[in-house]
């Protein structure tokens, strides 16, 4: 059983270091499975959330991955405080990627998946949920393709909308890896004060 790192607990820089190694990782792990990819420049990464640009169609492509679960976290809309309709303006709604390289819990397998069948289930559920929360206050709604909510947005004080989507129920293509991306990143001994894996007390790990 291989322990993945959590890194919860870091700084902002050190999460978004730690998470654009992660990525890296993704990225060369669909090419050795037989997948072009194209770099993004870095005010595509930066402004337009592309990581890069997949098979000969040059798909704008985004990595998603979560510390826990096998979902992904999209984001829908904000709420407007005054009028308490929301404004479908969630970074995910409106970003330029078409396709997600989405990544299982414990490393193992990626999803290939369309961006705009995500989209699409989250725009359904969004208003069925935005009518049972301005008539009954829900505050969330599930099926089988994943769970909508709505919290509270801790940056800007607001409410949003979230999509707990499954990947895997969009997936278009599943590649199996044969090692963790966790055992890979462990493998490649990347060093750094706040992000080598040796004498990290056992706290600091989660199990997969």
């Amino acid at each position: 059983m291989f322990r993945r790192k959590n890194i919860s607990s870091k700084t902002y820089h050190t999460r978004v270091h730690y998470g654009k190694m992660v990525e890296k990782c993704i990225v060369e792990q669909l090419r050795c499975n037989g997948h072009s990819i194209m770099e993004s420049t870095e005010d595509e990464d930066k402004y337009d959330k592309i990581d890069g640009y997949l098979g000969i169609g040059n798909e704008p492509l985004q990595v998603k991955y979560r510390q826990t679960g096998d979902d992904i976290l999209f984001e829908i809309s904000f709420m407007d405080h005054a009028s308490s309709i929301m404004t479908w303006d969630g970074r995910d709604m409106i970003g330029k990627s078409t396709a997600y390289a989405c990544l299982s819990h414990d490393g193992t397998v990626i999803w290939l998946c369309h961006t705009s069948d995500i989209k699409s289930k989250a725009d359904t559920l969004a208003k069925r949920l935005l009518h049972l929360y301005l008539k009954y206050n829900q505050t969330s709604l599930m099926d089988e393709k994943g769970e909508i909510k709505i919290t509270m947005d801790r940056e800007s004080g607001r409410k949003k909308m979230l999509f707990f989507a499954k990947p895997s129920m969009f997936s278009f293509e599943t590649i199996r890896l044969e090692k963790s991306i966790w055992s890979i990143l462990k493998q490649e001994s990347i060093k750094s004060i706040d992000l080598q894996f040796e004498n990290i007390p056992e706290s600091h790990y989660i199990r997969v």
